[in-house]
């Protein structure tokens, strides 16, 4: 595999991202506020106690959930509760503070609005569920001559009974020794099981130079749960096993193995002006198949809003490998990038 097949990769797709047009629904939704006021637009989303609205006049605007006493929409939802509990349906007349919700079943629930963690729309097409964000840096020390360029793009898309993530990532850092490039495409898809559960397919292609891989294919699969869940913050692990076909540096053949697969994320967010979030990343591979050997990567980002969709980031990343396939190669590579990020 050639060393530049992952940008190429990772240019092409963000191509077709850019030339999709999203079609609107109507801003017909209404949240009424605890203080009297009524507002009037397009649910986006409901996630860590942050409602978002598209409003015809204000543009998109952020709303505390606990500030919330009844929301009005004729669209279709699905709702997820602090106890895993996930429902699809159309709003109905409910108490003040709670959530009526018409179920496609037939049947009616009323949840407290406190309960109420993740509200998602119901897209009638497959590029409307789609969102996520582009974030471009660049970094330079002038008195070691080091510059680091990165470009990171993350796609989620999102149904009633499947998750998925997609991350590309592309990192060069540049010294006075040489350029060393660290570049990822990898998926995330999860089949939501009633409850907290999910079954998670894994996906990725990497290269690392620093740690000598040219290239790394691996597909993977897992059980998970989420752990933690409510307004502010959710912790989601994940326990399974991975094929994997890697190329190190400077050489043509290929080394398959067999590794465990230990994940958790934890997510946290602030309602605050401007609004903070802090995501972080742990795998873990341990080698079934090649004794002592095992991978670890661990990233964690914190983002804080600017300006409208512009997030401000600074992300720190770790990379392990006990074992490297290149012998001369190092067995960690770490660092600190800043970046600018636009939200879609």
């Amino acid at each position: 595999m050639k060393t530049k097949s992952l940008q190429g990769g990772l240019l092409a797709l963000l191509a077709c991202f850019a030339g999709t047009a999203w079609a609107e629904r109507t801003k017909s939704d209404v949240i009424y506020l605890t203080n009297g006021d009524r507002i009037t637009g397009e649910i986006k989303t409901l996630d860590y106690a942050s409602l978002k609205i598209e409003t015809s006049n204000m543009g998109t605007i952020s709303i505390e959930w606990p500030a919330i006493r009844r929301v009005v929409s004729p669209q279709s939802f699905t709702i997820e509760d602090r106890n895993g509990g996930q429902y699809t349906g159309t709003f109905s007349e409910a108490e003040e503070h709670q959530l009526g919700i018409a179920l496609v079943e037939g049947e009616h629930v009323a949840l407290p609005l406190a309960e109420v963690v993740r509200l998602s729309p119901i897209e009638t097409g497959f590029l409307n569920r789609i969102n996520g964000s582009l974030a471009v840096g660049l970094n330079y020390t002038k008195s070691s001559d080091t510059g680091v360029a990165s470009l990171n793009f993350t796609g989620n898309y999102r149904s009633p009974n499947i998750e998925s993530t997609l991350k590309l990532s592309a990192n060069s850092t540049k010294t006075d020794e040489g350029t060393s490039d660290r570049d990822q495409i990898a998926n995330s898809t999860r089949f939501l099981r009633p409850g907290k559960q999910y079954w998670n397919l894994l996906s990725s292609i990497d290269r690392n130079e620093e740690l000598g891989i040219d290239a790394r294919i691996q597909l993977g699969a897992g059980y998970g749960r989420h752990l933690v869940q409510s307004s502010h913050t959710a912790l989601d692990g994940t326990i399974g096993l991975s094929f994997n076909n890697e190329w190190a540096t400077g050489e043509s053949g290929s080394n398959q193995s067999i590794e465990g697969v230990l994940n958790a994320e934890w997510h946290v967010f602030r309602f605050s002006d401007p609004e903070t979030s802090l995501v972080s990343t742990l795998s873990v591979f341990p080698s079934i198949t090649e004794s002592g050997r095992w991978r670890s990567q661990f990233d964690i980002t914190l983002s804080r809003d600017f300006f409208k969709d512009f997030t401000l980031d600074l992300t720190y990343f770790n990379s392990y490998d006990s074992d490297p396939p290149d012998a001369e190669a190092e067995k960690k590579d770490y660092g600190i990038v800043t970046s600018i990020s636009y939200k879609f």
